[in-house]
């Protein structure tokens, strides 16, 4: 099938539904190389009156249609397909989509900092709710529940879940605690007959399977290897690709409109973080790079991180979207924190209800520059969270800090539509906090979905994007490791420009800019034993030209020290965005 499509694909469409936007794209061979040609954008049609998410990808084509004159859908609505040779249609129509429901998923194991937290970052890997989690040491009681057991059955029966996942036990443990949670499901699930039942995944010790199978022999059951085997390992591929089956047969496939869309490419529709995080393994892989991608949507929050030699992990945050529920976004992030990067508003309170107003409407565009710092400053504090609970699991060499990556992808609305470059680019390194030498890039017109959906029968155009530099280069970013006072001197620099050269030094706490319209030479060494990822005291050059910001030197350290004093914080956020061009 590879072959086939690598002869005959010439044009496609690929669409991404949203639960807010809906984004088509034409993609084009021009001179031998894919290009993108044009997007258009509707709001997503899932809900009334439409109920249909195919009358919002037809309402994005025909916006391309009337950008660019050329005809791709049929006087019926359906879509031509293949290109004709007078142009009118594409070759290929592929779709991925965050738009369905989460996955209701219930989690237990022995242990909740491990077994029980090795079943949530699974099932947090795809579109889900945790509505349930059971350890034997919750501080709330055995199985998270005074009543022990039988909470776990009224919790159950109160709250249906689409998916449980039991782990629990290392491998050769004679443990036998978790069968009494075994026991408590197969009671809930073989007296609810009426319901529909939920898919019941053990990934335990693997000596406990003959218990789990006749516990279990009434109910649906699917058995996979242990997700932690031992303390150190920890395996969550198995336990999130059954998790993802369960979400696309369970809520993907159901969505009003997708067999419609799917009869115009005969592809199935793919989950868009899995179409970023192939993305962001396709980059990792072809040029050896540690590869930390994150995208912010209207529902959801996720990234993708590719490490050497691994697969790509996810992680997912359904109660993190900006516009799903604010309340409980706001109570997440706190007002206080919020309001750090919010000049303009007397109080927290005063920002807080400004922004549930501004929520209520959450596909108007920002009209002052107070809206658009509210946005962007909730879009840090997400993106902080998202970063939190994910890094606890990845490697470093930096104690309490990042792993350095060497490239971070940004996408989602905020991050896309920021009006300035360099804005775009401070929310990430606000949020992220990256160490080392991190080329930012910034996904601008949503083509990461559309490279993601290609990867696995066409590999050939999704590399052709990409190689063609599909994302906006923002800049390299330096950020050295170790510690000094404010004022310190860490680095000294040189800077090369076709207008002279200019050396200095880089004071710790300080952020500073370099822009590289033209080719631009920056070499640094570093002082006090200051590390910029390549170990302490040793210097490195670059040489760019054209990045959107250019070379920025964030030696403020980390963590980012703040003031105690709101006012005295607002004003130190306000020189990071002037240092930075935002």
């Amino acid at each position: 099938m590879q072959s086939t499509l690598q002869r005959v694909t010439d044009s496609l469409l690929a669409a991404d539904v949203g639960s807010m936007w809906t984004r088509v794209l034409l993609i084009d061979r021009v001179e031998g190389e894919y290009r993108f040609i044009a997007r258009g954008d509707v709001p997503t049609t899932l809900e009334p009156p439409y109920s249909d998410i195919a009358e919002g990808v037809r309402a994005a084509i025909r916006e391309i249609e009337a950008n660019t004159g050329r005809q791709l859908l049929e006087d019926d609505g359906d879509l031509i397909t293949p290109e004709g040779v007078d142009g009118r249609g594409v070759d290929l129509f592929l779709v991925s989509s965050s738009a369905a429901p989460p996955l209701r998923v219930a989690v237990g194991g022995l242990v909740g900092r491990v077994s029980a937290a090795s079943a949530r970052r699974a099932a947090l890997s795809i579109y889900a709710d945790i509505i349930h989690t059971f350890s034997l040491d919750s501080p709330l009681g055995r199985w998270g529940h005074p009543r022990e057991a039988l909470g776990v059955v009224e919790q159950l029966l109160t709250n249906w879940p689409d998916a449980i996942v039991l782990a629990g036990g290392i491998e050769g443990s004679s443990d036998q605690d978790l069968l009494e949670l075994v026991d408590a499901v197969g009671l809930v699930l073989e007296s609810s007959p009426e319901r529909a039942a939920p898919t019941l995944i053990y990934a335990g010790n693997s000596d406990r399977q003959d218990d789990i199978q006749e516990r279990l022999a009434n109910v649906p059951l699917m058995i996979t290897e242990n997700i932690r085997p031992t303390l150190a390992d920890e395996r969550l591929r198995t336990v999130g690709r059954l998790l993802e089956q369960q979400f696309r047969a369970r809520h993907l496939s159901r969505l009003p409109g997708v067999e419609r869309l799917r009869s115009w490419g005969n592809n199935e529709i793919i989950p868009t973080v899995e179409a970023f995080a192939r993305v962001i393994q396709y980059m990792a892989l072809s040029q050896d790079k540690r590869v930390l991608g994150v995208d912010l949507g209207a529902a959801n929050a996720s990234l993708a991180v590719t490490f050497p030699n691994r697969v790509a992990q996810t992680l997912v945050r359904t109660d993190l979207g900006i516009a799903r529920d604010p309340e409980a976004l706001i109570q997440k992030i706190g007002a206080e924190a919020l309001a750090t990067w919010v000049p303009g508003f007397s109080t927290p309170q005063e920002l807080v209800t400004h922004l549930m107003n501004l929520l209520l409407y959450p596909a108007q565009q920002p009209m002052t520059r107070e809206t658009l710092l509210l946005l962007q400053g909730v879009a840090r504090e997400v993106l902080r969270l998202l970063i939190q609970d994910a890094s606890g699991a990845w490697p470093t060499h930096y104690p309490g800090l990042l792993p350095p990556f060497d490239i971070i992808l940004g996408s989602g609305t905020v991050i896309r539509e920021a009006p300035r470059p360099a804005q775009a680019l401070s929310i990430m390194l606000d949020a992220i906090q990256p160490i080392g030498i991190t080329h930012f890039l910034r996904d601008h017109v949503s083509l990461a979905p559309t490279i993601g959906a290609l990867a696995d029968f066409a590999p050939h155009i999704s590399a052709s994007l990409v190689d063609a530099q599909g994302f906006e280069s923002l800049g390299l970013v330096i950020a050295p490791v170790g510690v000094a006072q404010p004022g310190d001197e860490i680095l000294r620099f040189r800077l090369t420009q076709a207008d002279g050269i200019t050396e200095g030094t880089v004071e710790y706490g300080q952020l500073y800019r370099f822009a590289t319209t033209h080719q631009t030479l920056l070499e640094l060494r570093p002082l006090r034993g200051f590390d910029l990822g390549l170990g302490p005291g040793v210097g490195a050059e670059f040489s760019r030209v054209g990045d959107l910001v250019g070379f920025v030197i964030d030696a403020r350290g980390r963590p980012l020290a703040f003031p105690s004093n709101l006012q005295a914080r607002r004003r130190r956020v306000e020189e990071w965005l002037l240092y930075v061009g935002a």
